[in-house]
């Protein structure tokens, strides 16, 4: 049982250190690995017989919300399409405990995750520059002078994922230890992705990007 455990750990580690990667190779990378991560939440709660970590408000308010749009959905003029979206919704419950179990249980590095991010960050804007001034990014995607994509194809997603990553990312760093060159590395990745969000063209990239920069004004020491 213990060698079990300890397994059900290890990929539970690897698949989180694999999040960045599995949003950009699309959805179905990313709904899998949200739903592999929240079924070894699952699992590691049965073996260690630890229910407490379900009982808090975020599990009541969830339940409700969960519990509401259902009842939308089968109110709709067309159920199955809205039950599409809304049926397996609660895997985002369980995904969502499952990062806080291993924050709480040390399960997984934060410094891991973070180094992991930060290079399919910098993949993203070399590729992305790349695509802006020659018109082609590594992967023969053409770019239409509308919305830049990069890695993520048909997908003119670029300029809303770097808004809201990076915020997450520079929070990564900024809670390690004072590591200087982690500092020195957000505020080059920052610069970075704020020039490519507004090169995209993506507006919806570029509110983010003026509320993220707004917020960390406001908070940073």
């Amino acid at each position: 049982m213990f060698l079990f455990n300890k397994n059900i750990r290890i990929i539970y580690s690897l698949l989180i250190y694999l999040i960045p990667y599995s949003i950009v190779f699309g959805n179905f990378y990313a709904d899998l690995n949200i739903s592999l991560i929240g079924l070894l939440f699952i699992i590691l709660l049965i073996i260690n017989k630890d229910y407490t970590i379900l009982k808090n408000k975020f599990s009541l308010i969830f339940i409700l919300f969960y519990l509401s749009i259902l009842i939308s959905s089968f109110t709709s003029n067309n159920i199955l399409l809205s039950l599409e979206s809304s049926l397996f919704y609660f895997r985002y419950y369980f995904y969502a405990l499952a990062i806080y179990y291993g924050l709480k249980y040390n399960l997984f590095k934060k410094k891991y995750l973070l180094y992991n991010f930060i290079v399919i960050i910098s993949i993203l804007l070399l590729d992305g520059f790349y695509q802006y001034f020659s018109g082609f990014n590594v992967l023969n995607y053409k770019w239409d002078g509308d919305r830049l994509s990069s890695l993520f194809g048909k997908e003119k997603i670029l300029g809303s994922f770097l808004s809201r990553i990076m915020p997450f990312i520079i929070a990564l760093i900024f809670i390690q230890k004072q590591n200087k060159i982690l500092v020195f590395i957000s505020i080059i990745l920052f610069i970075a992705s704020d020039v490519l969000i507004v090169l995209s063209g993506d507006r919806t990239g570029a509110f983010y990007l003026f509320v993220s920069c707004l917020i960390i004004i406001l908070l940073i020491k």
